[in-house]
């Protein structure tokens, strides 16, 4: 999660905190390098009340969703954001390796704790893993707020990398120490290409004296459209909205500009373009990459973040 640098007296850095914090930082799963984003149908369902449309995200602040409702489509391209942001491709030295790291050992549950100085941050890191993260946030014209974030569920990704299923989020008042709210997460994903993207997130919380359930939904059919992005190499004709409704009309074919890059075997060139069939059910996709020549489908059961 990003936050700011705050001005506070030089701290010596501890080396075994700094080596800690950048395993644990290393083994968590990020989109690679060279992702350059996707495109899916997008489902919200708040307490029953559903609206879809189309969403692309491109980088953390790239995230563009077209929505019915103005609140739902803002609420919406904020959690993609946020994904985007925890998932995005970066180093440990553009993240926290560029603060003065020291740690304690106090026995806790949840791992060894980290202080990040000049962030106003600590986490805990347990079995190379970043268990809880503690941060207070103040910002000129906004009442400041602190938040704690308790990793409960995770998996392992096939890149041996770590990804979260499960946390739940605790925002209080650093000024009086009162809580205000409290939120539960749960995400699955689905492994495209080399990078394992969002099929679904559920929020529980407590908005205006009830219990409010939010679930987002990323439809699998246009996810696998970044799989053919990730393979060839290519850029999107049809920009961020690529309905279901114009996928009848091209008759199951989307077309992609070839980049110079080699087209899978199971392609067809037409007018300078690579032809890919598109796939179809409702079953979680991945591809892998044959040698370079073609491209295979194969189901993946795992959820992971």
């Amino acid at each position: 999660m990003e936050h700011q640098k705050q001005d506070q007296p030089t701290v010596a850095d501890d080396p075994k905190a700094r080596e800690m914090l950048r395993q644990a930082f290393e083994n968590t799963a990020r989109w690679q390098k060279d992702f350059t984003g996707f495109t899916a149908d997008l489902t919200v369902n708040v307490n029953g009340k559903e609206t879809s449309g189309p969403v692309m995200v491109k980088s953390p602040r790239e995230v563009s969703v077209q929505l019915g409702e103005a609140d739902v489509q803002k609420w919406a391209q904020e959690q993609l954001g946020m994904i985007a942001v925890h998932r995005g491709p970066r180093t440990f030295e553009e993240s926290d390796g560029k603060y003065s790291l020291t740690m304690e050992e106090d026995g806790h549950p949840f791992g060894t704790k980290l202080i990040i100085h000049g962030s106003n941050s600590f986490y805990r890191v347990k079995g190379n893993r970043i268990t809880q993260i503690n941060r207070k946030m103040a910002h000129p014209g906004m009442t400041p707020f602190g938040f704690t974030i308790n990793v409960e569920e995770s998996a392992v990704t096939q890149d041996q990398k770590n990804l979260t299923t499960k946390y739940s989020v605790y925002y209080y008042s650093p000024t009086d120490g009162k809580l205000n709210n409290v939120e539960s997460f749960t995400d699955t994903h689905v492994r495209v290409g080399s990078s394992d993207l969002p099929a679904t997130r559920r929020i529980i919380t407590y908005e205006n004296g009830e219990v409010i359930v939010k679930d987002l939904d990323v439809h699998e059919s246009q996810v696998d459209l970044a799989i053919l992005s990730a393979y060839t190499g290519a850029r999107w004709i049809f920009g961020a909205a690529f309905p279901r409704s114009m996928r009848s009309k091209m008759e199951g074919y989307v077309h992609l500009a070839t980049d110079d890059r080699q087209v899978p075997r199971r392609a067809s060139r037409h007018r300078g373009r690579i032809h890919l069939p598109l796939s179809h059910g409702r079953a979680a996709h991945g591809v892998r990459r044959d040698h370079g020549r073609s491209v295979h489908r194969s189901r993946q059961s795992q959820s992971i973040r």
